[in-house]
């Protein structure tokens, strides 16, 4: 399985391999206890929460990087950022709100 992040834009897209972890396997073994510590908000001590984990069938599930990382000389020299579209709606500034007159010198 595939999952993919479209941006606004259709030329710039983001997908990534999905795999299920199973219970049981040496990745879930090693990889199980390291998520359900960094649950803050977990009821009861690490190894509970991996045994419910496993008798409640919840799924574990890995997103794997495709292809090598970008760095070095692949990274693109101008910023990738689009400018802000212009918008029919734009205010004038407002003055300041004074409570009282300010005298100027």
């Amino acid at each position: 399985m595939t999952l993919a992040r479209r941006s606004r834009r259709a030329d710039r897209h983001l997908a990534r391999p999905v795999t299920r972890l199973a219970p049981g396997t040496e990745e879930w073994t090693a990889l199980a206890p390291t998520v359900a510590a960094k649950r803050l908000n977990a009821p009861g001590p690490t190894a509970d929460l991996v045994a419910r984990w496993v008798t409640d069938g919840c799924a574990l599930v890995r997103l794997t990087p495709a292809g090598d990382p970008a760095a070095g000389d692949r990274l693109p020299d101008a910023s990738l950022a689009e400018p802000p579209r212009a918008a029919p709606v734009v205010r004038a500034t407002r003055r300041p709100f004074r409570l009282h007159r300010v005298r100027r010198r």
